[in-house]
């Protein structure tokens, strides 16, 4: 199909951007969205210190919360929203992604004409971070716990086992079967756990490979050693322990009925462990904060972290 005839998918998407102190990308963003969707919400998480002008998008709104309830929260705000304005698929977004004008088209399109459209649960961009020069692979089981890391080629990937929900199409009445996100996690491993629930309850996640979305995880940067590049995220420190916390349930809930994923999440844990003692600052903050995340998590201790000195994290401006 060439570009000219992707349908236009504007009656039945819902955008939801889910913000927290932000820059000039969103006005940009709201602006590359608003022809492709049918409604488009903004949920602002800055609470009582938010700074005001977002721009009110037509065919939407924003919704300023009090507090920061946390990513899980306002994706799901935006799921009742979605659902309200009868849209079929929910498109959620982060800030300071940057979106092309076809970009809703090649997802939707994908979706619609996927073989097994009526297990389909959500269908994911083709993340890229052009500044780096780098693009996502997606994991797939190979066999028992073995797992492989694909690149996206060709119109479509299947068989998908994790997608972030950046630039991610989930379809709003599977959502709402599903339950939604798990508020309790507040952030991380939210989509995460979203995906391995999916799977299990017979779904399937496919990639549209040429739906691209420029999109910078953390503060990544690029560092080398030995000849080889890294990618440090210089997450702060209590985003490390929301990582190391919510990964405790969702290792209890699924390892043992996706080894293959598990894993995975043992080598990718090790490794950004590893990157952030070798390339980041403030490593006594950010191991702290891995104790701590871990101690609540095996403690069944969930929803916003406690308030802990080192979890402290200057707000942006």
């Amino acid at each position: 199909m060439t570009d000219s005839a992707i349908p236009h998918p504007a009656g039945s998407v819902a955008a939801v951007i889910v913000a927290y102190f932000p820059g000039p990308d969103l006005t940009a963003l709201i602006a590359d969205l608003r022809p492709q969707v049918q409604r488009l919400f903004v949920i602002d998480n800055s609470g009582p210190d938010r700074i005001d002008g977002i721009p009110g998008p037509p065919a939407g709104l924003v919704v300023h919360n009090p507090r920061n309830v946390g990513i899980a929260a306002a994706l799901n705000q935006g799921l009742h929203l979605a659902r309200a304005a009868g849209c079929r698929w929910l498109l959620t977004l982060d800030q300071d992604v940057s979106a092309g004008p076809d970009l809703v088209a090649r997802l939707v399109q994908t979706a619609e004409n996927h073989p097994q459209a009526e297990r389909l649960a959500m269908v994911a961009a083709n993340l890229g971070d052009a500044e780096l020069g780098i693009r996502a692979r997606f994991l797939r089981r190979r066999f028992g716990p073995l797992f492989e890391r694909a690149s996206c080629r060709g119109d479509r990937l299947d068989d998908v086992a994790l997608a972030v929900s950046a630039g991610s199409l989930y379809r709003v009445d599977v959502m709402e079967k599903l339950g939604g996100f798990r508020e309790d996690y507040f952030i991380d491993y939210v989509d995460t756990e979203y995906c391995l629930r999916a799977l299990e309850a017979g779904y399937r996640i496919a990639v549209a490979c040429h739906a691209r979305l420029n999109h910078r995880l953390g503060d990544r940067r690029r560092a080398r050693l030995a000849g080889l590049d890294f990618f440090p995220t210089h997450h702060p420190p209590v985003r490390w322990y929301y990582i190391a916390r919510n990964r405790v349930p969702t290792v209890r809930a699924y390892a043992r009925r996706f080894p293959f994923w598990f894993t995975y999440d043992l080598a990718a844990s090790a490794y950004g462990l590893m990157r952030m003692l070798l390339f980041e600052g403030d490593r006594r903050r950010k191991l702290q904060a891995v104790w701590l995340g871990t101690r609540d998590g095996l403690r069944g201790r969930m929803g916003e972290a406690p308030p802990d000195p080192a979890l402290a994290e200057a707000r942006p401006r």
